[in-house]
């Protein structure tokens, strides 16, 4: 599978020229890759929190192995992020968007990127589709 452009109104490539290693990672890795839990640690299979953990240490930031979203909030900050209180007025390009058993990573113009769900896959989608989030992360550059 290709990264999920249903309703995107730009190809993925539009969205990496802003400089972030770890999102340019993501948009990457999301080509072709597939949703699975059980599989989140092989090669082409994410979770949410997978998705995050793995493409922020292949681009150089290191978080624990294993992060779940339950140990994200400390991951995150061990791994040089500020914790913000989640608010979408104040959301830019590579905030990591937490709440207790979700992730996705905000690309702009309303759209995220992650591995959404089993149904939806890994890709870019709508932020409207997901609800609110508790936490960003934002990466102290």
């Amino acid at each position: 599978p290709q990264v999920n452009t249903q309703e995107t109104p730009q190809n993925a490539l539009d969205f990496r020229p802003r400089g972030l290693a770890y999102m340019d990672q993501m948009l990457k890795s999301a080509q072709g890759a597939q949703y699975s839990q059980p599989l989140r640690n092989k090669d082409g299979y994410y979770d949410c929190s997978s998705f995050v953990e793995r493409n922020l240490n292949n681009a150089g930031i290191n978080t624990r192995r294993g992060m779940t979203t339950a140990t994200m909030p400390q991951d995150m900050i061990n791994a040089g992020f500020t914790k913000l209180a989640y608010d979408p007025n104040n959301l830019q390009y590579g905030d990591i968007l937490h709440r207790d058993g979700h992730t996705e990573t905000y690309l702009g113009n309303g759209y995220v990127i992650g591995a959404h769900s089993a149904k939806s896959g890994v890709g870019i989608a709508p932020l409207s589709q997901f609800g609110n989030f508790t936490n960003i992360f934002r990466y102290n550059r």
